[in-house]
């Protein structure tokens, strides 16, 4: 993921929950392109993966997040 920081075309969001910022239940690294947004890495926290994640959805709310980046920036919503 810190490779990811270094490339000055992407975009990189973290997701934490309100009441607790400082831990991350995942990221998401995006690059805006001219129609649509590129999703290059998606990752939750170890502890929001398998049978006994703390948090559902965290992957989803990445995803909705790209595709409302999308909407944003003129990509119609498209993302790949």
């Amino acid at each position: 993921m810190a490779s990811e920081l270094k490339i000055p075309t992407r975009e990189v969001y973290k997701l934490t929950i309100s009441n607790n910022p400082a831990i991350i239940q995942g990221v998401v690294s995006l690059e805006v392109k001219a129609d649509h947004v590129y999703m290059h890495l998606i990752e939750s926290a170890p502890f929001n993966i398998g049978k006994d994640k703390a948090y559902l959805g965290v992957p989803g709310n990445l995803v909705a997040f790209a595709c409302k980046l999308s909407f944003q920036r003129g990509g119609e919503g498209y993302v790949l």
